[in-house]
């Protein structure tokens, strides 16, 4: 699914260069489920773009889904962020002038495939949960069922893949464990592979690998069983 090979990334350029990540590489295969752990500055986030194709300033090799994403022309990469990936960030990212509904289908208007949009997001919105906020705004949600929100636009398309920036990292304890129980949901019943960026070691271990950063650096790759 991902195979990273010799990932360095730096920030500034003489004395002031910063490195973000240090000739990094690992491999995640489909339907996997992986935290990636770090206290600020680690890289976590970083990695995270990388992965997603959010940041293309680095050097080495990065495949995902058997494509080396350096290969790809914007378009190409624009269309892969459009069908096989979901991102969810730490703060939802969503459009308060439309309704749950419209903000799922937002990429609609980007090229995805999905020929009813309209239908699919009333699904997505079902299955976490929220088929009684299809017609609602964002201002009239708490922030569990924002991230809810959030979560079925990253669904929309029917990705392989689903980016995670810090997830839980606006939302009371309770919230956020229910918000990554619904991630493991997602991962054991429909397969889809999920990585999750964290500073949090409770939200770390819900996975069932564990990737640890410092400065940069992989220092610990940890799997369950």
């Amino acid at each position: 699914m991902i195979e990273v090979s010799g990932v360095t990334r730096y920030y500034g350029s003489g004395r002031v260069r910063h490195t973000a990540l240090r000739d990094v590489t690992l491999s995640i295969g489909e339907g996997e489920f992986v935290s990636i752990v770090g206290t600020s500055g680690s890289g976590k986030t970083t990695l995270l773009n990388v992965l997603g194709g959010l940041d293309r300033g680095w050097e080495g090799s990065v495949k995902v889904d058997g494509r080396e994403m350096r290969a790809l022309s914007d378009r190409e990469l624009s269309a892969l962020r459009n069908t096989s990936l979901g991102f969810v960030f730490q703060h939802f990212n969503l459009l308060d002038h439309l309704t749950c509904q419209e903000n799922v289908t937002l990429s609609s208007f980007f090229g995805s495939p999905v020929k009813d949009p309209a239908a699919r997001a009333d699904e997505l919105l079902r299955k976490v949960g929220l088929g009684d906020k299809i017609t609602a705004r964002p201002s009239e949600l708490s922030g569990g069922q924002k991230q809810r929100v959030a979560i079925a636009r990253a669904l929309f398309p029917g990705p392989k893949l689903i980016l995670c920036d810090e997830p839980t990292g606006s939302l009371d304890y309770k919230t956020g464990m229910q918000i990554l129980e619904l991630f493991q949901d997602l991962n054991a019943t429909e397969g889809i592979t999920v990585i999750v960026v964290t500073h949090e070691d409770h939200v770390a271990k819900v996975a069932r690998r564990r990737i640890r950063l410092e400065d940069g650096v992989v220092v610990e790759d940890e799997r369950e069983g």
